[in-house]
């Protein structure tokens, strides 16, 4: 929802890995805008096109967005300026809960997300693995669950087509684990983290940090 308020922040869909990936809506939004936060592990094209025209960037190592310390840090560089983007990889609309809505509209600026590629669908497509069948009308239910209780009853419902969980943390990764290892679930899924198909034990266990950007794409019947 858009409102009155003269401070904007936008947050913009991208592939990371490519340039040419991003919409004409992203790149006249980035246009728009008197600051970029950039992630560091996006492509050097991507600071030299908004270098080039003229937008200050500032690159930053913190890849866990969802939080009140970046939502802080963000909000403290309203100070100077009025519009601010921020380029994610895949697409906000699945990478945010409303925590982000809350926390701006209490300080008057606007949340405004820009479509981008849905992050899974392009890690799957690469290795031909792709979420839908077009001949047999398939269809995609997509949750980011922030509790092991949230997860459970999201599994006990009936969906047909794929089912897409995304989890962000490592605590609740492990529990999610936990939950599928149960035979009563009878689910079977396939896991990526960080664009890689993810089978034995020990490659998922030997994760060292707390943030983690993992895809369950779960069987329905």
């Amino acid at each position: 929802m858009y409102t009155q308020n003269n401070k904007k922040f936008y947050i913009i869909g991208s592939n990371r890995f490519d340039f040419l990936d991003t919409t004409v809506e992203a790149i006249s939004t980035l246009l728009r805008c008197n600051l970029i936060i950039i992630p560091k592990n996006f492509k050097n094209e991507f600071r030299e096109f908004l270098i080039d025209k003229k937008k200050k960037v500032i690159k930053t190592n913190d890849l866990d967005f969802e939080n009140k310390l970046f939502f802080e840090n963000v909000f403290s560089l309203f100070k100077r300026e009025k519009k601010i983007g921020l380029l994610i990889d895949g697409d906000p609309h699945y990478h945010f809960t409303n925590k982000i809505n809350v926390f701006f509209s209490k300080k008057k600026v606007d949340v405004v997300k820009i479509l981008g590629i849905l992050e899974i669908a392009r890690w799957v497509n690469t290795k031909y693995d792709f979420l839908t069948n077009r001949e047999k009308n398939s269809s995609l239910s997509f949750f980011i669950p922030s509790s092991k209780k949230e997860i459970i009853n999201i599994l006990k419902k009936c969906f047909s087509g794929k089912l897409i969980i995304q989890i962000k943390k490592k605590a609740l990764f492990n529990e999610c684990l936990i939950i599928f290892k149960k035979k009563i679930l009878k689910k079977k899924f396939k896991l990526y983290i960080d664009g890689s198909r993810k089978y034995l034990a020990k490659d998922i266990m030997n994760l060292k940090n707390n943030h983690i950007n993992a895809y369950f794409v779960i069987e329905c019947e």
